[in-house]
């Protein structure tokens, strides 16, 4: 697997090189001008519940797999159908944690011009894992399958104002490309369109 990521990254290294001097990109050339600064709170927490960039707030579904934690709704999980590797869980939650650090490590860790969990959006699929089994467990009751219901259709709707109402000028439109705007509850971008 390292060698075919290499064999990828290789024309890039070379471009970023011949470019930029380092083989890691522009990114790795500011980061000596204050660009990064690990351990920000304030940023982790944008990362994960920011109006504008929170992964919770724009992918509800993934909160099903904090049931989990939950005693009682634990002694409802039913044991797994197939042997997993052991271990999965710690490596998944592990590659999530790096990648939300490393997220919320970028000075502009809302991404500039845009809104919504595009920049957390790689590690969906692993958190989505610890999803299923309270998926199984909740699609077996009318509520459960109400609530899983519920969830998908809040998902679709935050993401569908960007899609159809051109929401994209939330930001151009009061020049909110700065990290304050960020926090803006009284005036989420996927509310926009409402604002007029």
């Amino acid at each position: 697997i390292a060698g075919c990521a290499a064999v990828a990254v290789a024309p890039w290294a070379v471009m970023n090189w011949s470019v930029y001097g380092t083989p890691l990109g522009p990114s790795s050339v500011q980061a000596s001008a204050g660009l990064w600064s690990a351990g920000d709170v304030r940023a982790w927490l944008g990362v994960l519940a920011s109006p504008t960039h929170g992964l919770a707030v724009y992918q509800p579904w993934l909160l099903l797999s904090l049931l989990t934690l939950l005693p009682a709704f634990r002694r409802r999980l039913p044991a797994p159908r197939v042997s997993l590797p052991p271990g999965w869980q710690a490596w998944a939650l592990a590659v999530i944690g790096m990648h939300l650090t490393l997220v919320s490590s970028w000075r502009c860790w809302w991404g500039g011009w845009c809104w919504g969990s595009r920049l957390a959006s790689e590690v969906i699929p692993l958190a989505a894992l610890f999803a299923l089994a309270p998926l199984g467990v909740l699609l077996k009751s009318s509520r459960g399958r109400a609530l899983v219901a519920s969830l998908a259709i809040a998902s679709a709707l935050l993401h569908l104002p960007s899609v159809y109402l051109r929401q994209g000028r939330w930001y151009g439109a009061e020049g909110r490309n700065r990290e304050p705007a960020q926090w803006l509850w009284s005036a989420p971008p996927f509310l926009f369109p409402l604002r007029r």
